[in-house]
């Protein structure tokens, strides 16, 4: 018998089976423009012409449409549909491949959360996940169904089935749990930083004080963390600068616990003139000199 689920899923795959080339052709489209959007976003030497080297343009996009929730929402609801209408085994390997990739990328939110509940965000991509494999299950059943093959075993192999679907999804919740537990770097009351806005640059505010951009620095001269600041919805730790004091050094991280690979860049307290031996500003940060 089959149930109200089954009859959605085979519906929807029916009625696009009858409009495959208009379907082919508007797919191709958005992925192209999910993927132009995407590896737009990722800095390269390839992009090169004037549109996408203007940042005001990109900061404003990813900052409308969020790459590692709006847009990768998209993309799950995405690759949901073409496991429902596409039989292609290639078609469903690359969109599931690029699925994951897009996981993994949105894997940098968890670095600012400091509550389990705050992984509900990944939610829709444990469901999408979860439906597809249930979708490709269905649709293999009806296949078997259609081309007259008798399972003796298809009870027991349905019930294998929703163990290995439970036991996926049962990982992958243990694993974003303990990656958000181990992310406990912001001290008990970290300082919220502000930003501030120029032509050619922004500044980091706090209280009375500014600080202004000086130069990228090795991850291994940050300091304890003292707090925080939000930018295009990415949490950006602020920290000492080892041997120097907060009041007029501070360094930006995005990433407390591999701090090696992570970017790491000092900021000046605008009203200080004493440079730390070694220490150059970035040779175009004109409000430096």
């Amino acid at each position: 018998m089959i149930n109200k689920f089954d009859k959605g899923i085979f519906k929807i795959y029916d009625k696009f089976q009858g409009h495959r080339p208009l379907i082919n052709v508007i797919f191709i489209l958005v992925d192209g423009l999910l993927l132009f959007y995407y590896f737009a976003f990722i800095p390269s030497p390839v992009w090169s012409s004037p549109l996408l080297n203007n940042d005001s343009v990109w900061i404003k996009l990813y900052t409308t449409i969020n790459p590692f929730t709006t847009a990768a929402y998209i993309f799950a609801i995405l690759a949901l549909f073409h496991y429902i209408i596409f039989d292609s085994i290639v078609v469903k390997t690359l969109i599931s491949i690029f699925h994951g990739l897009i996981i993994l990328t949105s894997l940098i939110l968890v670095m600012g959360m400091t509550k389990v509940w705050e992984l509900i965000i990944y939610l829709p991509h444990v469901l999408a996940i979860f439906f597809c494999i249930v979708v490709s299950y269905r649709k293999w059943k009806r296949k078997n169904a259609k081309t007259g093959v008798k399972l003796d075993s298809q009870h027991n192999s349905g019930k294998k089935m929703k163990k290995i679907i439970s036991s996926i999804l049962l990982i992958v919740l243990l694993l974003l749990l303990w990656n958000c537990a181990a992310k406990t770097g912001l001290p008990e009351n970290p300082i919220v930083f502000y930003t501030k806005e120029y032509e050619d640059y922004r500044s980091i505010t706090w209280q009375e004080k500014e600080y202004l951009p000086f130069s990228f620095i090795e991850s291994s001269d940050v300091g304890e963390c003292i707090g925080y600041f939000e930018e295009s919805g990415i949490t950006i730790y602020v920290c000492e600068l080892k041997g120097q004091s907060k009041e007029e050094w501070v360094a930006t991280t995005t990433n407390l616990d591999n701090r090696n690979e992570a970017m790491a860049f000092v900021f000046r307290e605008k009203d200080t003139s004493a440079i730390p031996e070694g220490m150059e500003s970035e040779t175009d940060f004109y409000w430096n000199y």
